[in-house]
């Protein structure tokens, strides 16, 4: 059997993807794939937790005591592609950015695999 290595454009999405393929990921099945929004506080992330839940995506605000930071966490079970990925960051910074939500990034875990 041979391994296909992934093509991914060179930005943030793809170098992440392309690390997730060189480490194993497995690409044929879904993910749950967590998305980081950062918050300026606590009033901030319960409308975005509000809205975000509003639209169907499965979320959680969390508090950093020892750093002062509030973050949404966004979990999506989904296919890992780049276009896929995108389109739920765009979908996303549309949501959050008229409540002073900024998306910081994107991650898989997948040690079980």
């Amino acid at each position: 059997m041979f391994f296909k290595k992934r093509k991914f454009p060179r930005d943030e999405d793809g170098d992440v993807l392309h690390e997730l393929d060189k480490y194993g990921c497995d690409f044929s099945v879904e993910q749950t794939v967590e998305f980081v929004i950062d918050v300026p506080n606590e009033s901030s992330g319960k409308q975005v937790l509000e809205v975000l839940k509003k639209e169907g995506y499965k979320c959680e605000l969390d508090h950093d005591e020892e750093e002062e930071l509030w973050t949404v966490y966004c979990f999506i079970d989904m296919m890992l592609t780049y276009e896929g990925i995108v389109e739920i960051q765009n979908n996303l910074r549309d949501l959050v950015t008229p409540l002073d939500g900024e998306i910081d990034g994107w991650g898989v875990g997948f040690e079980d695999q």
